[in-house]
């Protein structure tokens, strides 16, 4: 089935902004996922996209660098027309005064014609330490500020890992909160995007030979496995503040495992799917000084076939 024609496209103009643009998380989940929508004409048809990164680039730099690890990260070539829409803004992440240019240049791209007015979305694709900062310093520059006349809304999509711990967390959720209403935020994990994690709904609830027997009953035990074919590569900086643990487990490995056990939801709705996660979530069992070690083996996670699944 022909996923374009089976979309009803009312869909207002936008204006994408997302901060590390040129990171890993961008160049090899957000660029690629956003040419295919493009590809698949499935974005506003008023749409912009500005990029935010340290990187010193020109604009036409940065589309050669997009273009450049597209297809090193996927193998294909990235549309031509897709890298016209990317917009380049220079910033540093600590410095308020960089949004004030920021502000300028989202108003020039989308505030020109005022019968055009674009709702804001903010992607931060950034480490959890520049929250706040980044929240703070777009209500300075005046860019959490809605267009009331046309119902246009204002979105902050913020990127896993959520805080370090249950106490940063909860700071974090706070923090957020002074910025931003609950509905606008959006806390997201790219990985249950994946198709495969999308079909267990499918798998589950809607094939017959499946659902009787997906029980305690039937089936003995999960096994999730979490395979990589690539090492830490350019995601150092992130993997020393967070590491592989917090970066699969708690987040990925998690939503997983609570889609697979989960109980059928009484609908579709988020709240609904939440729910019985939740339940899920809860009934674990957490691990002791005691039991520890029985249930976990640690393993390090390398760059190079020396180290590649080595258990410690």
């Amino acid at each position: 089935m022909d996923l374009v024609h089976t979309i009803d496209q009312k869909i207002v103009p936008s204006i994408l902004t997302i901060f590390g643009a040129t990171g890993d998380l961008s160049l090899s989940y957000l660029m690629p996922s956003l040419a295919h929508l493009h590809g698949a004409k499935l974005l506003p048809k008023e749409f912009k996209l500005v990029c935010v990164g340290r990187r010193d680039f020109s604009e036409k730099e940065f589309r050669v660098f997009v273009e450049k690890e597209f297809k090193q990260r996927t193998g294909k070539e990235v549309n031509k027309d897709f890298l016209k829409l990317l917009i380049y803004y220079k910033a540093d992440f600590d410095d308020a005064e960089t949004f004030k240019g920021l502000a300028g240049l989202i108003a020039d791209h989308s505030e020109n014609d005022k019968d055009l007015c674009y709702n804001r979305l903010y992607y931060f694709a950034t480490l959890p330490v520049y929250f706040e900062s980044l929240s703070k310093s777009l209500k300075n520059a005046g860019l959490l500020v809605g267009c009331a006349d046309h119902g246009r809304t204002i979105r902050v999509l913020i990127e896993k890992p959520f805080g370090n711990d249950v106490a940063s967390a909860k700071s974090l959720n706070s923090t957020l909160l002074k910025f931003f209403k609950e509905e606008q935020i959006y806390r997201i994990d790219h990985y249950l995007g994946k198709e495969t994690v999308q079909n267990i709904f499918t798998v589950r609830f809607a094939n017959d030979l499946f659902e009787p027997i997906w029980n305690n009953q039937y089936i003995d035990h999960v096994e999730i496995s979490a395979l990589e074919s690539e090492g830490v590569g350019s995601r150092i900086n992130f993997y020393e503040q967070t590491g592989a643990l917090k970066d699969f487990v708690q987040n990925h490995l998690l939503n997983i495992l609570a889609l697979v056990v989960m109980d059928r939801p009484s609908s579709l709705n988020p709240e609904a799917i939440r729910d019985k996660k939740v339940k899920i979530l809860k009934a674990f069992v957490p691990f002791t000084k005691k039991t520890i070690g029985k249930g976990l083996v640690r393993a390090q996670y390398g760059s190079g076939p020396e180290t590649k699944g080595f258990v410690d």
